[in-house]
């Protein structure tokens, strides 16, 4: 048997194997007598974070299980993309640079550690629904003053923003 033929035959005896391993971890992970909705919210899964357009409350874990796929049927589950990340996209930014943007869906999610929490701060507290009621684009990292300039400064105003140029910045609005 030559080289490339061994080769052709091991990766095709590799897509059985990962069809197997993927479809036996997916029916684990339904089996098991657990909710990963009710895991999430923890003792907030009663919280109404929301109302329908007929005036039904949403609670917390009503919310996580639709942001989960788990209101679909098993076969939307297992197609189902992420659900903890919408659309990427890369902007090229003057001088060479880029920034990642995420979009980020409506929805609800809790901020803040639980009092359980040994390691939390105590700006971390107390534990609290946020609220996203409007899609919208964000930076995924963290950028330096420096490289932010040139967002900042899109009219050419030469606008100097405060603290040193390595410093992080975080934009909002």
């Amino acid at each position: 048997m030559k080289l490339h033929e061994f080769v052709v035959r091991r990766l095709l005896l590799l897509i059985p194997v990962i069809v197997g391993v993927v479809i036996f971890t997916f029916s684990v992970a339904h089996l098991i007598p657990a909710d990963p909705a009710a895991t999430q919210c923890g003792d907030k899964c009663g919280i109404i974070i929301d109302y329908t357009d007929d005036g039904e409350p949403i609670t917390a874990y009503q919310a996580n299980r639709e942001r989960l796929g788990m209101n679909e049927g098993v076969d939307v589950q297992f197609n189902a993309p992420d659900p903890g990340i919408g659309d990427v996209i890369t902007v090229d930014l003057p001088g060479g640079a880029t920034q990642e943007f995420v979009w980020i869906k409506p929805g609800g999610f809790l901020m803040g550690s639980p009092t359980s929490d040994q390691l939390r701060n105590p700006d971390e507290e107390p534990r609290h629904v946020i609220t996203i009621s409007r899609e919208f684009w964000m930076g995924r990292l963290v950028r330096s003053r420096r490289s932010a300039v040139p967002l900042a400064d899109r009219g050419g105003m030469g606008i100097r923003l405060p603290g040193g140029d390595d410093d992080p910045l975080v934009f909002w609005g």
